[in-house]
Parts: C-alpha cells; structure tokens; sequence
C-alpha cells in the first residue's frame, strides 16, 4: 500500500450472495478486528438457522507489509427461547393426608406422602412410597413402614424406581399392611433405605396361570392328606397283625398247657396201673 500500512476486510457469503465488511487498518502488533451483520445482509432480513448453517466465511488482506491471519471465525448471539410446556404435565402430584387436620398448623412430612397420579394410566398406580428400612441381604422383602396405614396390595405389582435395581418389577406375594412387601420372587439384591418404588393394580402373571398354580396346590394338598390316610390306615393294619400274633401265640400257650396237662394225667394213670 502506497502509505507502507495494511489492511484487513472480512468477507461473508450467505444465500450465494457474497458481502464484503468494512476495511480496518492493521496494526504492527497482534489484534483481533471484528464486524457485526445484525440482519442477514443478503436479503436484510433477521438471520435464521437455516442461514447460519449455510454460512462462509473469509478474509481478504492488503498493503506493502507482511500480513498474517492465523484465524477467522463466526459468534453467533442468540436469546434462548424455552419450548411452551404443556397445559396438562404429564404427572400430577397431589398430598394425600392420612389424618384429617387439626385446627393446628401441620408440614407436609413423611406422616403425609406424595403419590404420583398419571392421567393416562388412572388409577393404575395405587401407591408411591420410599423404604423406610433395610430389606432382606437377599432382596426377598422391601421395608415401607407408611404401608401399615394403607389398603391391603397383596396380588399387585411393585416396581422399584430409583437405585441399583431401577426398574425391576415383581408380583406381591403377601399382605402388606405390616410394613413390608415380599415379592414373588427376589430382587437382584438388598433393597436398602431410601428407595423408590411404585405399586400398580395388575399382575404380569396371567389370571390363567395363577388358576392353574392354585389348581396344583389344592391337587398336591389333597394328596398329602390321602397320604396321611393311608399312612394312618397302614399303621392300624399292623396294630391289627399284632394283636393277631398275640392271640395265636396265647393259644399256642394254652396248646402247651393242655399237653402238659394230658401227660401228666398219663403219669399219674401208670403210677396207679401199677
């Protein structure tokens, strides 16, 4: 440049229209030079994603000095526009009080438990509670001492909903209105303190299978009580071989008696003959 200084001009291209900035006089030190489009310039309309992804850029350089630029690059500045939630959450939470209130002030605390109701299942969930205690070392049992005041959930379903065993679901087998829920068959392991959990009103066993489950057990205790019977039975049969044998063996006695009698009656018969 005939003045011995240089220039840098930033260019960008947007929509196959190319637009050139402002040229800005560089310095004999390092700087950063910038230019600011608030508007798409090729169209002067307020930039889209769509532009901002079809977006190049450049930078053209000038003068009689060496010029670097070691980088051109975009910011992009943007006010963030959250999504409208919907008018119905997908969850709804409500208190459910346990005990009617007093004319004293209460805390909603442990004594009054959240439950979650979702209106797309009804009232598939009967009951959301967190274990208030360890459960058994082999996952047979969990602990939710706010089960003594509820409804009977034996039959329904427990699914664990937060801990190392998220997810797992079992059938109730057995009251729970002491506190504690026995699964059909056992988690992976311990149900600690803390946990989550959630009791729904089906069963993943068909009514089907439990009929024929409940079949077989009446079918098996019914042989257990014939076995009884006839155990029974086998134990008179050989009472009754016992007296049998007692009174041949008394008959065979009163045999030996008589004969002993019939030879001394002999005796006696030749000590007189003679």
């Amino acid at each position: 440049h005939p003045d011995g200084a240089a220039y840098a001009k930033p260019s960008l291209k947007s929509n196959s229209t190319v637009t050139d900035g402002t040229e800005q006089l560089v310095t004999w030190r390092w700087s950063i030079k910038s230019q600011q489009w608030d508007t798409n310039p090729a169209d002067d309309e307020a930039w889209e994603w769509a532009d901002i992804d079809d977006l190049q850029i450049g930078v053209s350089l000038r003068g009689d000095l060496g010029c670097i630029c070691t980088q051109v690059y975009v910011e992009v500045d943007y006010t963030y526009e959250p999504p409208t939630p919907p008018v119905t959450p997908e969850y709804q939470r409500r208190v459910l009080m346990q005990k009617q209130p007093d004319d004293s002030y209460k805390e909603v605390s442990a004594d009054y438990p959240l439950e979650v109701h979702d209106p797309k299942v009804g009232s598939l969930i009967s009951y959301e509670g967190t274990t208030t205690a360890d459960g058994e070392g082999d996952g047979s049992t969990l602990v939710d001492s706010v089960l003594e005041t509820k409804s009977d959930f034996n039959g329904n379903l427990v699914i664990i909903t937060s801990g190392a065993y998220e997810g797992q679901a079992r059938d109730i087998n057995g009251g729970t209105t002491g506190g504690t829920v026995t699964p059909a068959s056992a988690f992976g392991d311990k149900i600690v303190s803390g946990v989550t959990f959630v009791i729904v009103g089906i069963r993943t066993v068909p009514a089907e299978v439990a009929a024929i489950e409940a079949a077989l057990a009446a079918h098996e205790a019914s042989q257990a009580t014939h076995r009884t019977a006839l155990g029974t039975h086998e134990t008179a049969q050989l009472a009754s071989r016992g007296e049998v044998t007692s009174i041949e063996t008394k008959v065979d006695d009163l045999d030996a008696d008589l004969v002993a009698v019939k030879t001394e009656t002999a005796l006696i018969k030749t000590q007189t003959d003679k």
